[in-house]
């Protein structure tokens, strides 16, 4: 039977009137559980498999609130309708037939709440998950990630990513043959051609289930790193520089909530911003995408035209003089549709530019 390690303060933490060792001692009893040790900090209790509900220090604590009668009923969360999703690709339910995620937001945990955590997960993938097999669970920061989410069978030999552990990119089947976990749990994934991989928007990779998820190193992630340096090589075209030659202008962007044009959305407000701080600029930038969906070349692409449609083409460039400061294009155009793609970035980048202007002059005064 599973045997968990809880940390008394954490419990205590959690209990509406904490409990001594002398009355936990005699409480764990009662909830159907043996208590194989208790010490100053922590207790090593064991339980049924059949109450996966009491493998973590947080279901304890539910259940001794509400047998010792501290906070009897239910605990009820909130569930609010789903803002993203995750799609499926029919082959890999063959390989890993069940797929069910959710987010949880407003929870803060510190080192003692994660390593609860994670103690719960491997005691789930162990009992109910009958060691990987039929189950496993993987927990992620939802921050540097891009929803929505996919769910697909890749190759053997891509994408490489970087496993919790290591600090170098392995592909898939080097994660099988070499890494610890892919060692271990291997033999679940035997014989098959395609290994599932769970990704975001960007491709950044979340987990190959069932045997090792990302490694999410802290700072900046990729994307992030390659927004800062086109903004920055953008604004570098207009903002006056050489009239601060000792010194450094920083821009901080945070985009609260993405629904495609991400960079453009930053170049536009960060160009605004500098200008509203009294930044000597020799003009603002406007910023603007255009693209391809359903074989036709669209303006202003949302998140699922961005995420599933043929191309992405956004640009950036400097009303006064024509310059264009920012051009890339993702997907495929032909000679023809690129022309047409270009042109209407362009118009919507004067679109834009003139509610910039209208922005700044609305708030200091004068005319656009």
């Amino acid at each position: 039977m599973p045997v968990i390690t809880i940390d008394l303060t954490d419990l205590n933490r959690l209990l509406t009137q904490p409990l001594s060792s002398t009355e936990l001692c005699e409480a764990i009893p009662l909830l159907g559980a043996d208590l194989d040790e208790i010490g100053n900090d922590e207790a090593a209790i064991e339980f049924f498999p059949d109450r996966p509900d009491l493998l973590s220090t947080e279901g304890i604590a539910r259940a001794l609130r509400a047998f010792m009668e501290q906070s009897p009923g239910l605990v009820h969360c909130p569930v609010a309708k789903p803002k993203t999703w995750l799609s499926v690709e029919p082959s890999i339910t063959e390989i890993r037939p069940w797929f069910l995620g959710g987010i949880v937001r407003g929870v803060a945990l510190d080192n003692v709440a994660l390593r609860s955590l994670m103690e719960l997960q491997e005691k789930l993938h162990v009992t109910t998950g009958r060691r990987r097999r039929k189950a496993s669970i993987g927990i992620h920061d939802l921050k540097p990630l891009e929803p929505p989410f996919r769910f697909y069978g890749c190759s053997l030999h891509e994408p490489a990513f970087i496993p919790l552990g290591y600090d170098e990119p392995m592909t898939p089947e080097e994660i099988l043959q070499e890494h610890p976990k892919g060692i271990e749990y291997a033999h679940i994934l035997e014989g098959e051609k395609r290994y599932p991989l769970i990704v975001d928007s960007q491709e950044q990779v979340l987990s190959m289930p069932p045997i090792i998820n990302d490694r999410k190193r802290p700072g900046y992630d990729r994307r992030s790193s390659e927004i800062s340096y086109i903004t920055s090589q953008a604004l570098e075209r207009v903002v006056m520089v050489e009239l601060f030659p000792r010194a450094a202008i920083r821009v901080d962007m945070q985009v609260v909530e993405a629904h495609a044009g991400t960079r453009c959305a930053a170049l536009t407000a960060a160009s605004v911003a500098l200008a509203d701080a009294g930044i000597p600029m020799r003009d603002i930038i406007p910023s603007c995408a255009a693209g391809k969906v359903s074989d036709t070349v669209v303006l202003d692409l949302n998140k699922e035209e961005d995420n599933y449609g043929q191309a992405d083409l956004p640009l950036a460039i400097v009303p006064s003089t024509g310059e264009v400061v920012l051009l890339q294009l993702d997907g495929h155009l032909t000679p023809d549709e690129f022309e047409q793609a270009f042109d209407l970035a362009y118009k919507g980048c004067m679109d834009v530019y003139e509610i910039q202007r209208a922005a700044l002059a609305n708030l200091y005064g004068g005319s656009a």
